[in-house]
């Protein structure tokens, strides 16, 4: 149901796997071809992520709770017997690998992604604030300088909007900042842009169908302050910020992730360590419904955490963190089933750090330690558990 194949069986059709494990470079082509017909209904698959899920289903019938057959009317078929396969690989099959390090060694950076190159973002490089600008490639492993930020800073946030991105907030010499710049990776520049009402540091943010969403932060105060950057109101002579329902916890250095248009807010301090998990739903600000939603508690409480979404498997990862002691802790949240598992830690405990997604990897990246760390290490998130589900 995500990306839906529509033919008119006209003429004869193969389904062909092809795998590549240097990124495109060379394929190998699995054999034989599939040879597909039409059928007169069609099914829905679920994957499971642990052996528990998978044994628990088969002992009360074999079908998921999240697993059901695609009617047009959504219902299930209480009448219809179903039969299920999975194939789970071996436990603890997530793992770290160390890349090649940041050129310039700084915590309290921001990271974004653009055509799948990790663009990392002023910080603090335990002397000065920094408005440096590094590329990695995870794809070659290797670095660039491009153009640094007019505004050297730390503890901004990063939001990537039609392939520029957008750092905001932050902190530097002089106080808290509202500034915002765009950077368009294609020409290797940068423009500055309507400044967020709100100045703060230590803010989250995620980006839903084309906007920004600033949540949280400090500025003297724990913030719940939620606005939202359109790009396109300052070039249409719009309304580039609006202010919207406020995040139900007030608190500073928290990470956010988002999956499915829903952006969720984690972790962090408010005077006390955090595992909050809060689900905000841009929808509900215009629509009268609920925006926010509390959700299940992180396992581990803490601040300064950094978090990425992996949109392959639905999954968002809350890495590292500060409790008093350098954490290397990964923990996986699942929102389609609001669960957390605990993933391999990494290899490097540190807070301050900037962690993003590529082709189904997490990469994290810089942070602090007793001193700036230019680290980047790579995370596999673990194998799935397939589901395939037919009528009897």
């Amino acid at each position: 149901n995500i990306h839906p194949i529509n033919l008119d069986f006209s003429g004869p059709y193969w389904m062909e796997l092809s795998i590549s494990t240097d990124g495109g470079t060379t394929w190998e082509i699995f054999s034989p071809r599939e040879k597909l017909a039409p059928v007169s209904f069609a099914y829905r698959s679920i994957y499971a992520d642990t052996a528990d899920y998978s044994t628990a289903s088969a002992s009360s019938g074999g079908v998921p709770a999240d697993a059901y057959v695609a009617f047009p009317d959504s219902s299930a078929r209480t009448e219809w017997t179903y039969t299920g396969y999975w194939e789970e690989k071996p436990a603890g099959t997530d793992s770290w690998t160390t890349k090649t390090s940041m050129p310039t060694a700084r915590a309290y950076l921001a990271a974004a992604v653009v055509n799948n190159k990790i663009y990392t973002i002023g910080g603090y490089d335990g002397s000065s604030f920094v408005a440096t600008n590094e590329e990695y490639d995870p794809s070659t492993d290797t670095w660039a300088t491009k153009a640094s930020m007019s505004t050297a800073r730390r503890d901004p946030v990063a939001g990537v909007v039609t392939g520029r991105i957008y750092v905001i907030g932050g902190r530097d010499g002089s106080g808290y900042l509202s500034t915002n710049e765009e950077y368009d990776p294609s020409t290797d520049t940068w423009i500055t842009k309507t400044s967020m009402p709100t100045a703060r540091q230590t803010l989250a943010a995620g980006v839903v169908n084309g906007k920004i969403y600033a949540i949280g932060g400090y500025n003297d105060s724990y913030l719940s302050t939620n606005e939202e950057y359109d790009p396109s109101g300052d070039t249409t002579g719009g309304t580039p910020w609006t202010t919207k329902t406020d995040m139900p916890t007030a608190r500073r250095a928290l990470a956010a992730g988002v999956v499915n248009g829903r952006i969720y807010a984690i972790g962090g301090y408010d005077g006390s360590l955090l595992a909050t998990n809060e689900e905000y739903n841009p929808s509900g600000d215009t629509t009268g419904g609920t925006p926010w939603i509390t959700k299940t508690s992180m396992p581990t409480a803490r601040q300064m955490l950094a978090a990425a979404a992996d949109t392959i498997n639905g999954r968002i990862y809350a890495i590292g963190g500060y409790t008093g002691s350098y954490l290397s802790t990964n923990e996986e949240y699942t929102p389609s089933r609001d669960t957390w598992a605990t993933r391999a830690p990494m290899s490097t405990a540190r807070y301050g750090l900037a962690a993003a997604a590529v082709n189904g990897k997490i990469y994290a990246i810089g942070g602090y330690n007793g001193g700036a760390l230019s680290t980047n290490e790579e995370y596999t998130p673990p194998g799935l558990v397939f589901y395939w589900f037919q009528k009897d």
